[in-house]
């Protein structure tokens, strides 16, 4: 039986050199600045969603996450100043977002799951799986067809709505 040193002995190193060195430390660095934009980036969007959903909260009915933790209620147009309770999350809901073209809401939730609705009917149109847990946002990108999710898992999400 080998001992510790006599296996030591044994293995090869590769020594590297100081420009691949150089270019692994580049990659590193271009690869951080790339991640710091995209989190840039991510939050900004996250931020330009939350005002619109406020202005349309402010502007047309209730769109709001109640108290209970896994409810939260979106008025229908056609029935200002009425709400729909949409109770298909099975945890507390996280995030909502709703699209620039206004076909479409999205709710984040604790049960790890997206659920997307019509903006009209209220109806679930798809339930979105994949994250590992907690969905904690949610945003549209501008023309309403993909919608990207960040979640406790340290995962973001691109989905095809």
């Amino acid at each position: 039986m080998q001992d510790y040193q006599d296996s030591k002995e044994n293995e090869r190193v590769t020594p590297v050199t100081a420009d691949a060195f150089n270019k692994v430390v580049k990659s590193h660095i271009q690869i951080q600045e790339q991640l710091k934009r995209l989190e840039t980036e991510f939050n900004e969007k996250l931020d330009n969603s939350v005002n619109k959903l406020q202005e349309f909260i402010d502007k047309n009915a209730s769109l709001v996450v109640k108290d209970d933790p896994y409810v939260f209620e979106a008025g229908d147009s056609e029935f200002k100043g009425q709400s729909t309770t949409l109770t298909e999350h099975k945890s507390q809901v996280r995030a909502v977002a709703y699209s620039k073209n206004g076909r479409l809401i999205a709710s984040g939730s604790s049960d790890n799951t997206i659920i997307l609705y019509d903006a009209n009917t209220l109806k679930c149109k798809a339930v979105l799986e994949g994250h590992k847990s907690y969905v904690m946002s949610i945003n549209f990108s501008p023309d309403g067809t993909l919608l990207v999710s960040g979640s406790y898992d340290k995962t973001l999400k691109l989905w095809n709505t």
